[in-house]
């Protein structure tokens, strides 16, 4: 674990141990609340460095394993129901605040970032709980992604049908997050990506859509839309267009020159100076 970065459990609603990575900053001017994607933990945020690089911002960051993932409690790759997804992200978000208060910066902004599959974690959450966050920053946000990046229609119906335990591979290849070199490595070596979830876990999900839906209509949370030139995982342009005709918030949309996990491209400085650039401002303006 890389020095600068503590380790907090917080317990969900369910008494599920949520293990968060906590990138203090000495005098906070905001906190982030990170959502990570389907296969990522908490630990991709302290292996990129730019956990600790928002920290030296005045941005106190909190990246958190979602339960069944990296460092959390619960089953490997398990979720019972789509609320489950929501309560961790809740129960991080009330983590957030103490930290300010504990910093004397109760009074500072809580925004959220979610990364691929988190935003259909993130925008249902927003749905329910529209005053919880600032803003929110969407990364290349899993709302149309390639056929070959999607289970099939026979895997749908198994999932559909089978016992709630039983395991399916993620329609994930490591190279669809960055194509080659180091990160990719990095990945492949990585032993606390998850590479096979529970048909519950699928099943809840999927729950999340048509709130994930419904939350596009009725949301106004202000929204940074970060999209990767060459995506292998989701449709840049269709989801581009999406938000654009569909959010009624208000959005601004910015399309980077990377892969599907910027932060572990040649993006990466751009992308961290359009995160700090939005917290530290940018969200605010008319």
């Amino acid at each position: 674990m890389p020095a600068g970065v503590d380790q907090i459990s917080v317990e969900s609603a369910d008494e599920t141990l949520i293990q968060v990575s906590v990138f203090p900053a000495a005098e906070p001017v905001a906190a982030l609340v990170v959502v990570h994607g389907l296969m990522g933990h908490a630990g991709w945020l302290e292996a990129s460095g730019t956990g600790l690089h928002l920290a030296d911002r005045g941005i106190l960051t909190l990246a958190y394993d979602r339960r069944g993932s990296g460092r959390s409690g619960g089953e490997r790759g398990h979720a019972r129901r789509p609320g489950d997804f929501l309560e961790d992200l809740r129960a991080v978000r009330e983590l957030a605040e103490r930290e300010l208060l504990g910093r004397r910066s109760a009074q500072s902004p809580v925004h959220m970032m979610t990364q691929g599959f988190g935003a259909r974690i993130g925008l249902p959450y927003l749905l329910d709980r529209p005053n919880d966050f600032a803003s929110a920053i969407l990364c290349t946000p899993l709302l149309g992604q390639h056929r070959r990046a999607d289970y099939g229609l026979l895997d749908r119906l198994r999932i559909l049908v089978s016992p709630a335990e039983r395991r399916f591979p993620l329609p994930r290849r490591d190279e669809d997050y960055v194509s080659g070199g180091v990160w990719l490595d990095w990945i492949r070596a990585d032993e606390r990506s998850l590479r096979a979830s529970t048909a519950s876990f699928l099943r809840a999900a999927a729950g999340l859509s048509h709130q994930t839906r419904q939350a596009l209509r009725q949301v106004t949370t202000p929204v940074l839309l970060l999209t990767a030139s060459d995506d292998a995982v989701v449709r840049s342009r269709d989801v581009e267009r999406l938000m654009t005709s569909s959010y009624t918030g208000p959005l601004r949309v910015r399309r980077l020159a990377g892969e599907h996990h910027l932060d572990f491209t040649n993006a990466q400085r751009e992308l961290r100076s359009a995160i700090a650039g939005w917290i530290l401002g940018g969200w605010a303006a008319p």
